[in-house]
């Protein structure tokens, strides 16, 4: 429903200039809260839709995995693009599984949706559990003082921390960064497609060609791979 005409326009008129100052702030923190629910809320549906591994017996038989019907879900909710639905629950399920104390820092409103999925992403490649956890709890202590920092400036910060629990993390970072490729060769009748991404993207790559191969009607004489 639209607000009623000039609803908008005048609804600081009877607050001070302090006072707006002061609601931006709390607009901003109400934002961050609420993003938090959206993501907490994704992590659960997903939770809730996974199918353990040894009850998957069968499952490359599936048209749909759940990882895909839950994004279908998130997409329809939300009216959201695919590939967006994708995104965001990748970034829901890495920051509930992964960094549970950086997400009730968010949870609190303590920082905003763009640093949350910035960490999640340098911190992809820190894979012990116990590292994880140290990682994730020294986040959450420091990112509560990182308000005024420019982007560059706390990728800086998260990734001294990740480095400083996990050396190898931060090698294999720069390492596959600098590594990565995409190469296509052309024969008479088929091309030969390789390359090397970064994690995440690498994943958002295969769950939307995933997608897309199931999308194919029945009558589709093709197998998935084709």
């Amino acid at each position: 429903m639209s607000p009623p005409d000039g609803i908008i326009e005048h609804m600081f008129d009877m607050m001070t200039t302090a006072a707006v100052v002061d609601e931006i702030g709390t607009a901003a923190r109400a934002e961050n809260i609420a993003c938090a629910r959206r993501l907490a809320a994704v992590a659960e549906l997903y939770r809730r839709r996974e199918v353990p591994v040894e009850d998957g017996e069968g499952r490359e038989l599936w048209r749909i995995d759940p990882w895909a019907a839950v994004a279908a879900e998130i997409a329809a909710a939300q009216s959201i693009t695919p590939g967006a639905a994708d995104a965001l629950l990748h970034n829901a399920v890495c920051l509930h599984q992964r960094l549970p104390r950086v997400a009730a820092v968010f949870a609190a409103g303590d920082v905003d949706f763009q640093t949350v999925r910035m960490i999640v992403t340098r911190t992809l490649l820190a894979l012990e559990p116990e590292v994880m956890a140290a990682i994730d709890a020294e986040l959450a202590d420091a990112i509560r003082t990182w308000r005024g920092l420019s982007v560059y400036r706390t990728q800086i910060a998260v990734d001294r921390i990740v480095e400083r629990h996990d050396p190898e993390a931060r090698r294999r970072a720069e390492s596959s960064a600098r590594s990565r490729f995409v190469d296509i060769k052309t024969g008479s009748k088929v091309a030969y497609l390789t390359g090397t991404l970064l994690t995440a993207d690498a994943i958002l790559l295969e769950r939307r060609l995933t997608a897309m191969a199931r999308s194919v009607c029945d009558d589709d004489p093709r197998d998935a791979d084709q």
